[in-house]
């Protein structure tokens, strides 16, 4: 007892020196901390001139001292704290003079004024884009800078005049679509006036179709569903979306300004939105790129959970990197409505549309095969698809893509295939099941036991590759060579869904399939999810299939190659 009596004295005294020695420290800190800060405030420069003020050397050196001193948890009076003067942000963060900072703050600052330059009730464009700008500066300020203030703070600052900005878009959209007038000016001669009215009137209506996809007003309703067209329109409101993509500062890099895109061209469009081909300036060393948007359809953007499923697959998609999933370059907006996800451009379009073209030529005269003689062929196509779905069943946490099928599967300039296409992609725990929800695949190539509205797995996403695999051998949609499986013609899809789900029918293989293939497709395509194989078994298997073909053919002529259309659209949303 004494001993340890003894020792707790001993640490007393260890520990009240220690508190001795760290208030000295800080008393040090603080003194000097207190000189410099004295003679920042002597050169009579405010804070609000960012530019300036950092350009000082004792204001730069008082907020590192600053620094100093929060890292040592020292306790500063508040008359001693550098001030900003502001009242959604009183005190400096002591990062205040980083570069980085510098330029964000000065840049918060003229959008903040460019947004509130007027004080009526209407906005114009730019007053509404400098808004949109104001936002854009806070993921860096807040983020990165650690401005002492708050997002929610902060875009109070600048709510009546968005909420202005709301009524102003949509009194502008309301006059494009109602207004019949088409310029304000007198055209003289009558033959020179018609063809200028033509060219106003062609011009017009390139330009409200541009407008639909990229408007230029920020608008931003209440997070109520629309009714779908053809019934009465909602009213017209302002919203907060949950978790906005565009406010979060880990997706702050991500963002390019729309006006770096160009030769922006509709490529195809499906039931829930839009994907264009455009050429992106990054600015850096790529320069110039060839890119694809996705975009949800302007019909789509009045639902708010369209709009966060949309924003949950941009999230995604940036954080996804593997060779065989289409590369995600960024995103661009402007408003709500033509927020886009930027991807790499996939120059030979989709799987599904190369299929169908080799189906509709003569047997004798289709190159696409399993052997990997040709650049394009099947085996490698199957292989990357394999690889990149194994690397999201191994993600932490794991990926269940949830819609493998061959349009959600690009091909780049070399044929390599690429997986795309995870709005209805969900993360999960590894072992934790899932329940179906909505919009999940489409039925001839979903899972058993996800049409019964079971739990199921990733091995949902094995029975989709094995449906695909059935796309790569008869070039066609699965159960639709009525050769092959002649009791399904003019059967309904319903019906044809029911008979998946008990485990009635599987997709046909043609005669010509090499045996492994179909080895591997029964296999994935396994009643029970229990004896399917996993992506990464199947994967290693494909690429020894592939080594072995290659060492087959290394002292083979090549074959006839096929030539790919740089103007193939891509896959429908």
């Amino acid at each position: 007892m004494k001993l340890t009596g003894v020792i707790g004295v001993i640490v007393a005294a260890i520990l009240a020196l220690d508190g001795v020695n760290g208030q000295a420290e800080c008393d040090s800190l603080q003194s000097s901390y207190v000189q410099k800060h004295n003679a920042c405030k002597a050169t009579q420069v405010s804070p609000l001139n960012a530019t300036l003020y950092c350009a000082q050397t004792a204001c730069q050196e008082s907020l590192q001292l600053y620094n100093n001193l929060l890292s040592a948890s020292c306790v500063l009076n508040a008359s001693d704290l550098p001030a900003l003067g502001l009242a959604a942000s009183p005190y400096l963060s002591p990062l205040f003079c980083v570069a980085e900072c510098v330029d964000a703050f000065t840049q918060m600052q003229t959008a903040q004024t460019q947004c509130q330059q007027s004080t009526g009730t209407v906005k114009t464009t730019a007053e509404c884009q400098g808004c949109q700008n104001y936002f854009r500066t806070l993921p860096t300020l807040l983020s990165n800078c650690k401005y002492n203030s708050t997002l929610q703070v902060m875009k109070e600052i600048v709510n009546k005049d968005q909420l202005q900005c709301d009524t102003s878009a949509k009194a502008s959209t309301d006059t494009r679509t109602g207004s019949s007038s088409v310029s304000p000016f007198v055209i003289c001669g009558v033959g020179g006036g018609i063809i200028v009215l033509a060219l106003i009137v062609i011009l017009q209506n390139r330009r409200k179709r541009f407008l639909d996809v990229f408007q230029t007003m920020t608008l931003r309703h209440k997070g109520k569903k629309v009714p779908a067209a053809g019934s009465k329109k909602a009213p017209y409101q302002a919203y907060e979306i949950p978790n906005d993509v565009r406010y979060d500062p880990e997706m702050a890099k991500f963002w390019h300004p729309q006006n770096k895109l160009s030769q922006i061209t509709l490529r195809s469009k499906g039931g829930f939105g839009m994907v264009f081909s455009a050429t992106l300036d990054t600015g850096g060393s790529q320069g110039k790129i060839r890119v694809a948007l996705k975009q949800l359809l302007p019909s789509r953007t009045h639902d708010v959970e369209q709009i966060e499923q949309f924003m949950n697959e941009i999230r995604l998609a940036a954080q996804l990197d593997h060779p065989n999933i289409v590369p995600f370059v960024g995103m661009t907006w402007s408003t709500l409505q033509d927020l886009s996800m930027i991807t790499a451009y996939m120059a030979n379009g989709d799987l599904f549309k190369l299929l169908r073209a080799e189906h509709k030529k003569p047997t004798a005269k289709r190159s696409l095969s399993w052997s990997v003689a040709n650049a394009c062929n099947k085996l490698s196509i199957a292989a990357n698809v394999l690889d990149a779905i194994a690397y999201l069943h191994g993600c932490n946490p794991s990926v269940i893509h949830r819609d493998l099928k061959s349009k959600n599967v690009l091909l780049d300039d070399n044929f390599r295939a690429h997986v795309t296409d995870f709005g209805v992609s969900r993360e999960s725990a590894m072992g934790v099941d899932a329940i179906m929800t909505a919009r999940v695949g489409t039925s001839a190539w979903i899972a058993p036991e996800v049409l019964r509205g079971e739990k199921y797995t990733h091995q949902a996403d094995m029975y989709s590759f094995g449906v695909l695999l059935s796309e790569l051998d008869t070039l066609q949609d699965p159960y639709k060579d009525v050769t092959l499986q002649p009791e399904l013609a003019g059967m309904k899809s319903g019906k044809l869904a029911a008979r998946v789900a008990q485990g009635k029918i599987t997709p046909a293989f043609s005669p010509d399939v090499p045996s492994y293939i179909l080895s591997i497709a029964q296999r994935c395509l396994a009643y029970d999810f229990n004896q399917r194989p996993s992506a990464m078994q199947v994967a290693m298997e494909m690429n020894s299939f592939l080594i072995q073909d290659h060492q087959r053919i290394s002292h083979s002529p090549p074959p006839a190659s096929i030539h790919g259309s740089s103007d193939n659209a891509y896959a429908a949303l």
